[in-house]
């Protein structure tokens, strides 16, 4: 009888454990219009809310220890911060009033949940580089919908203060925090942020007029200030181990020639960085920006092979063979080659391979739902594909990479596109991925009728020259 009741204890106090664990985050909107589209984001992790009758929707994937920021997309909105953490539940309410999104927080992690809001809210608030000059972009949508995003227009004394009083609130929620390691974790965190925040403002400045940055001063003070080996500075918005090597290159990734520019960033990291992580994060980085700068698209030249055998000398072996394929891929996956036969599926789960199309010129188009350059560009395919609907030489062919098949799904029953739908698997996205080399969406591929490849990385729908280029394949005159 007693050991009877001290197993009833224990499991009622198990059973009042588990409903905490099994909820670290309680999502309330009861907005209908809001809970379209929410996606928790947890470290590159994707989860889509799927909420009740009464407009929740809880979280209980995975244990932490401490308290764990992680991201909520709600829709067109915005994204906002929640934290996470077992044994402990935060419940987060989003309403809309007046046209604004709200976030309220309650529950456990609170001071942490706020201190995530204006941590992430921090940045300049004048951008005269990124945010006053659109001639350069090709789509019209985004052209009106960045124009409407414009920077208010302010003086850069008032944008450094701004930026001061930012931070300073932000040291604030940092110290009302109860956990003092937390505490000490969010203040490094406010005072590496706010350094990277310096450094893009006074780039700015000088950029506008019209100033070289390495004779800044000022700058250079502040890269004084950055520890290119703290494995920290890598989880900000602003690389500051980034910033530091910039500032260090001769050369320029805006020149038409990468190779020298990859030799030259090599050269610094070698002389500057010692720190592993930084190091492998920092090579990792270069290299899959280079390859996907590399194409087509951007005309520039790139000597993959000299590039390959310095990276390789520097790198992590891990590092070398996770990007392997990608420069196996460019040698293999060039015009003229076979053309790897991939398979997929359709909607109805029917399984296809590429060579089932060979016969006509294929436009393919690699996308993803969640990817916002892939969306745009769906437009003008659409209309592309109305224009050679005609043209017995050319078909349009769309594979998403979507790992949520039933996000791919209702985008494609709700748009109801009038060319060749399909959807890779786990392996088959593999196996894609590693066949041509694919390190960005979106990625558009020409084959040839006789299944050899016609362009790897062909012009995007939205090329102002798309119909010029594309009858030029398709009528055999393209050089």
């Amino acid at each position: 009888m007693k050991h009877s009741r001290t197993f009833c204890i224990a499991l009622l106090a198990l059973w009042n454990v588990l409903p905490m664990q099994a909820q670290m985050l309680k999502l309330i909107i009861p907005d209908k219009a809001l809970q379209q589209g929410v996606m928790l984001i947890n470290h590159g992790q994707f989860e889509q809310a799927a909420f009740d009758k009464q407009g929740c929707w809880t979280y209980d994937k995975g244990t932490y220890e401490r308290p764990t920021d992680i991201m909520l997309m709600i829709g067109t909105s915005g994204m906002y911060p929640a934290v996470i953490q077992s044994g402990r539940k935060q419940t987060v309410t989003v309403t809309a009033k007046k046209g604004k999104t709200q976030v309220d927080y309650a529950g456990d992690n609170v001071e942490n949940a706020r201190f995530y809001q204006l941590y992430t809210a921090l940045g300049p608030e004048k951008n005269e580089r990124s945010g006053n000059d659109f001639s350069d972009m090709d789509i019209e949508e985004m052209r009106v919908e960045a124009e409407k995003a414009k920077r208010e227009t302010i003086t850069y004394h008032e944008a450094f203060a701004r930026l001061d009083r930012k931070h300073t609130e932000i040291l604030k929620a940092a110290n009302r925090v109860k956990d003092s390691a937390m505490r000490e974790i969010y203040l490094k965190m406010t005072k590496m942020r706010y350094l990277a925040c310096l450094l893009e403002l006074t780039a700015d400045q000088a950029w506008s007029e019209k100033r070289d940055i390495r004779a800044d001063r000022d700058y250079g003070k502040l890269i004084a200030q950055i520890d290119p080996n703290d494995p920290d500075g890598l989880d900000l918005l602003f690389s500051l181990p980034q910033m530091f090597i910039d500032y260090h290159l001769s050369t320029s990734k805006d020149a038409e020639n990468l190779t020298d520019y990859g030799l030259d960033y090599i050269h610094v990291v070698r002389q500057h960085v010692t720190d592993p992580k930084v190091k492998n994060a920092l090579l990792d980085n270069l290299a899959s920006n280079l390859f996907a700068a590399s194409t087509e698209m951007t005309g520039k030249s790139f000597d993959i092979s000299t590039f390959w055998d310095a990276f390789v000398k520097e790198a992590d072996p891990n590092t070398v063979a996770k990007l392997q394929y990608i420069v196996d891929s460019r040698k293999n996956a060039i015009a003229g080659a076979k053309c790897p036969d991939v398979t997929f599926s359709d909607i109805e789960g029917n399984r296809h391979k590429l060579s089932d199309y060979f016969g006509t010129y294929i436009y393919i188009d690699i996308w993803a739902t969640w990817c916002g350059p892939c969306c745009a560009e769906i437009p003008y395919i659409e209309k592309w594909v109305a224009h050679y609907k005609d043209n017995p030489k050319i078909k349009f062919l769309s594979i998403s990479i979507d790992t949520n098949l039933n996000a791919w799904k209702k985008k494609v029953e709700k748009d109801k596109p009038q060319w060749l739908q399909f959807n890779c698997n786990k392996e088959e996205n593999k196996t894609l991925t590693e066949q041509w080399g694919v390190v960005g969406i979106p990625r558009f591929i020409i084959i040839n009728p006789d299944g050899t490849i016609c362009r790897p990385d062909a012009f995007r729908p939205s090329d102002p020259q798309f119909q010029t280029r594309m009858d030029a394949i398709i009528n055999g005159s393209a050089s």
